[in-house]
């Protein structure tokens, strides 16, 4: 197994593209969902840069047919050359056969020339990477980790991606901004809308631009349902 972390991902990928290709097995361990989607659109980007134009996503439970994934590994479309296999668990708990069929594609072999496989597993804390399916799982395969992004560390993380947006903010607009999303990366995504802004204003300090980000605030919460 090889281990990164979901900050690490994309210079990994850079390198691989360079020399021409993608390990054939990806496993996301979901513990930060905004990460884990951005994971997710990096190695499906970087595989389309190498051709796998061919796309096929199974969201799977404990109740499903998990042959699904055999036959998609197997199966090439003739009008294709290349695909991604996408596989999405609806739970960490995969159940009997889940967790059977999950621990077998970890040595399944997989042709890196035909098939990318990506396995987004959701929740996935200690208690599901202890378990032995996800070992097997993993084995033979390069392991992102998305983890929590701390609370303490939370301005600094969102500073940074500012930065790679070509952004910047005072300490002030950035205690606000941390304070519009309150540690929560996807409310950061919704907050895109203020950094669009920001980037037309360059006025990041200014009470035109906190008021702007409060307008989109209320409305994504009204359209989520979330108490403010």
């Amino acid at each position: 197994m090889q281990q990164l972390s979901s900050a690490s991902l994309g210079p990994r990928l850079a390198s691989d593209a360079k020399r021409g290709g993608l390990a054939p097995l990806w496993v996301i361990a979901d513990e930060e969902p905004l990460l884990a989607l951005e994971s997710e659109d990096a190695i499906r980007a970087a595989a389309r840069g190498l051709g796998y134009e061919e796309r096929e996503v199974l969201t799977l439970s404990a109740n499903s047919d998990w042959n699904q994934i055999s036959v998609a590994v197997a199966a090439i479309s003739l009008f294709a050359a290349k695909k991604i296999v996408e596989v999405r668990l609806a739970s960490p708990s995969p159940g009997t056969r889940g967790s059977a069929a999950l621990a077998a594609l970890g040595s399944t072999p997989i042709d890196p020339g035909a098939v990318i496989v990506i396995v987004t597993v959701p929740e996935a804390d200690w208690r599901v990477r202890k378990s032995k399916w996800f070992k097997e799982l993993t084995s033979g395969a390069v392991l992102v980790s998305c983890d929590p992004v701390p609370i303490a560390s939370f301005p600094s993380w969102l500073r940074t991606r500012l930065k790679s947006e070509g952004l910047s903010a005072d300490d002030e607009a950035m205690r606000f901004l941390a304070g519009q999303t309150e540690g929560n990366l996807l409310a950061d995504r919704e907050s895109g809308s203020c950094r669009s802004f920001m980037r037309e204003a360059r006025l990041s300090h200014s009470k035109r631009f906190r008021a702007r980000c409060s307008t989109i605030r209320a409305s994504t919460l009204l359209r989520s349902g979330s108490p403010p």
